[in-house]
C-alpha cells in the first residue's frame, strides 16, 4: 500500500511544522520580554529615588550657592572700592558664617541620611 505524496500534501504539512516552531519561538520570546520589562521596571524605580533625591539636593544647594555668592560680591566690593578695614572684616565675617552654616547643613543631613538607612 504505497499512496503517494503530493505536493499538496507535502506543504500543508510543511506549513504546519513551521507554524508549530513560530508559536514555540513566540512564547520563548515573550517569556523573555516579561523577564526584561520586570528588570526595567525596576531599574526605572531606582531612577525615581536618585532622581528625587538629586532634585532635593539641587534646591538645598541653590540657597546655599546664592548666600555665598552674596558673601563673596560683598567682600570683593569692599576690598575693590576701599570701603574700610571694618566693613571688609564684617563681609570676611560674614562669607565665614555663611560656610560654617553650609557645613553644619551638611553634616546634619548625612546624619539624617545615615539614621533613615539603619
Amino acid at each position: 500500500m504505497d499512496t503517494p505524496l503530493t505536493i499538496k500534501e507535502l506543504l500543508i504539512f510543511l506549513l504546519g511544522a513551521g507554524g508549530v516552531v513560530l508559536i514555540v519561538f513566540l512564547c520563548v520570546a515573550v517569556r523573555h520580554l516579561i523577564s526584561t520589562l520586570k528588570s526595567a521596571s525596576i531599574i526605572l524605580k531606582d531612577f525615581e529615588t536618585i532622581s528625587k533625591a538629586a532634585a532635593k539636593r539641587t534646591e538645598q544647594v541653590d540657597g546655599i550657592i546664592d548666600d555665598v555668592a552674596k558673601s563673596v560680591g560683598s567682600v570683593t566690593k569692599g576690598m575693590s572700592n576701599n570701603q574700610g578695614f571694618l566693613r571688609t572684616l564684617s563681609a570676611i565675617a560674614n562669607l565665614v558664617t555663611t560656610l560654617k552654616g553650609v557645613w553644619t547643613k551638611k553634616e546634619k543631613t548625612s546624619d539624617t541620611d545615615k539614621k533613615k538607612g539603619a
